[in-house]
């Protein structure tokens, strides 16, 4: 389970960066942008407090940017504050309901807290906004595994692999599909 733990920090902060260069709802404020380019640093040299008043910042200065409610989830997340990043990946679907992504990491919180039905709706969600997104395939099919549905659980982990997967996460895929098939 530590491997978990480690793989989905380091894939939720990859996703942080990933997001930073997107477009805010009203137009980028350019010092909202600059606090959350901030916050994105921070939060890669594991100061998370400084990231999250970065994130805060920014969205003070553009309450409508949807992906700045993204990082300072992310951040909450990796902090372990999971009820807050709960909220801010709830703003995010208020203000962008196909922004998929933030289903993914709102279902990968719920899993966190052990809430497996609601980690299976959002990741379900997920799946039907982007199909093409192998890592809510792999969490979904993680999470089917965790409560028992081997033939689901087989199903997702084999489209995950299907779609393709970094070697490391690939390997995990492959190793715990084994272990189902046994």
């Amino acid at each position: 389970m530590r491997k978990w733990g480690i793989f989905f920090g380091v894939f939720l902060f990859a996703l942080a960066v990933l997001t930073a260069c997107a477009t805010f709802q009203n137009g980028p404020d350019a010092q909202a942008v600059e606090h959350n380019k901030r916050g994105l640093d921070y939060q890669a040299q594991g100061q998370l407090d400084l990231a999250i008043e970065e994130y805060t910042k920014a969205i003070d200065l553009d309450p409508a940017a949807a992906v700045v409610y993204y990082n300072r989830g992310n951040a909450y997340y990796d902090k372990g504050d999971l009820d807050r990043a709960i909220t801010d990946f709830d703003q995010v679907l208020k203000l962008d309901p196909q922004f998929a992504i933030a289903y993914y990491s709102r279902g990968n919180a719920y899993a966190a807290k052990g809430d497996f039905d609601r980690a299976l709706a959002d990741l379900g969600q997920a799946i039907e906004i982007d199909a093409s997104n192998a890592m809510s395939y792999l969490l979904r099919g993680a999470m089917y595994s965790v409560i028992g549905d081997q033939e689901n659980a087989i199903s997702d982990l084999e489209r995950a692999l299907e779609l393709g997967l970094e070697p490391v996460v690939k390997q995990f895929a492959e190793e715990l599909l084994e272990e189902l098939r046994q």
